[in-house]
């Protein structure tokens, strides 16, 4: 259009003729036909958008990780922003449904991940799987890791080591809202004097409401466990599901590859939406 030329160009060498860059960038400055604003109005926006990137500096990939933190920021609700970072730290390459039943009551998931692709940060598989780009990943990994130097004091810990080192130690009890430990990738050194972890290092943590375990042994009682909405643990070594385990805020269950032969009674799951025993003989 007339007038957007020479600032087409621009954004477009800013961008470097990364197709990523171009696309997110793009979803920023879009414009629908309803939109009231008229086109000298927008130019100045154009303008106003090509000076706050030209103001970042380093190579091209930190001017990307620019780009992608600024539509992260303008985000307009801050349900939309929890969304994506839980799915950028737990939940790249599940089914989207799955995901829409176990997020939607807290972080409204459904809307939520409609508005996340329209702004070129998700995207749907033809197999319903949830796709987000390595860049959009690693940008929004990045902002969960800037919260503090200390993963026990970050909202979210999904690095094996670090996830590791948080629960043997007991950290995390006022801030971590979502963890994820496949011990198979910790490092055999730093395990071999403690392979079994402390349920009552789970149970400081008030706050958590996403667990995701894989082959993970705990030891202890159950009791004060976290209200958890989502607990997935592949592998559990348990013959018998505590029933303090069964908490009624639990939305989805995912035990597969697991020796459960029984649930403790009674049972009572009032928001269970989702229930996985893949690999269980009936």
């Amino acid at each position: 259009m007339k007038g957007f030329e020479e600032l087409v160009v621009e954004l477009a060498r800013y961008c470097g003729g990364n197709p990523l860059a171009l696309k997110v960038l793009g979803s920023s400055l879009f414009v629908s036909d309803e939109d009231p604003r008229t086109i000298s109005s927008m130019i100045k926006i154009w303008k106003s958008r090509v000076s706050s990137l030209n103001s970042l500096k380093g190579d091209l990939d930190s001017k990307i990780q620019g780009v992608l933190q600024k539509i992260f920021d303008s985000l307009a609700l801050t349900s939309d922003k929890e969304l994506f970072l839980h799915i950028a730290c737990f939940f790249v390459g599940e089914n989207v449904d799955a995901v829409e039943l176990i997020l939607e009551d807290e972080w409204y998931a459904i809307s939520g991940i409609l508005t996340l692709i329209n702004r070129c940060l998700l995207t749907i598989s033809p197999d319903r799987k949830l796709i987000m780009h390595q860049l959009v990943q690693e940008m929004g990994r990045k902002v969960v890791c800037e919260e503090s130097k200390d993963p026990a004091k970050r909202s979210r810990v999904w690095r094996d080591a670090e996830s590791y080192r948080v629960l043997r130690k007991g950290n995390g009890s006022d801030t971590i809202e979502g963890l994820a430990l496949d011990m198979r990738k910790v490092d055999q050194r730093a395990r071999s004097e403690e392979l079994a972890l402390k349920t009552s290092l789970i149970a400081n943590m008030d706050k958590l409401k996403l667990l995701q375990l894989k082959y993970v042994k705990l030891t202890g009682s159950y009791k004060n466990f976290p209200e958890l909405i989502w607990l997935c643990w592949h592998g559990c070594s348990l013959k018998t599901m505590p029933s303090r385990l069964l908490m009624s805020s639990l939305v989805a269950i995912d035990m597969s590859d697991g020796q459960l032969e029984s649930f403790e009674a009674p049972t009572i799951l009032n928001s269970l939406k989702l229930l996985n025993l893949k690999g269980y003989v009936v």
